[in-house]
């Protein structure tokens, strides 16, 4: 092993020895408990007010066309395939959790070949549309307003 090679490896491990050495910061007990404690809670861990969704969407087409002409004839041949994928996930916790998911998706596709004894032709097209929509909402308990006066 040459010089350059261990002095390259003397200093990774000097930054690696000090990264590791670094000091644990004390973390809160919120975090250590996985759950934040709102400023209304008065007994034991507050309700989890969450809402998530996730949506997927996906399509794909396949035009093919084709025309030849060759020493047996004229000749042609089409193909066209499409195919569409949605996929959601709606998950929601606590009071009010509300959420909505919605996902399209589209494929059309158009495949034509034509032949005359003297010339052949050939046309394809594909159109693709997807859309994925989420929204998601969640409330706090209402504050009572006894006593107030308007």
């Amino acid at each position: 092993m040459n010089a350059t090679k261990f002095v390259v490896l003397l200093v990774i491990g000097v930054l690696c020895a000090i990264v590791t050495a670094r000091q644990v910061k004390d973390l809160s007990t919120e975090t250590k408990l996985g759950a934040s404690l709102p400023k209304t809670t008065t007994k034991g861990i507050g309700a989890q007010l969450s809402a998530t969704g996730s949506t997927f969407s996906s399509s794909s087409v396949v035009s093919y066309a084709n025309g030849f002409n060759n020493p047996k004839g004229p000749g042609a041949n089409a193909f066209e395939s499409g195919s569409t994928f949605t996929s959601g996930q709606v998950t929601a916790k606590g009071r009010k959790a509300r959420v909505s998911s919605a996902s399209a998706s589209t494929a059309t596709g158009e495949a034509a070949a034509a032949v005359t004894r003297k010339a052949a032709a050939a046309r394809a097209k594909g159109k693709v549309a997807s859309a994925s929509r989420v929204k998601g909402s969640s409330e706090k308990k209402k504050k009572d307003r006894k006593g107030k006066k308007d």
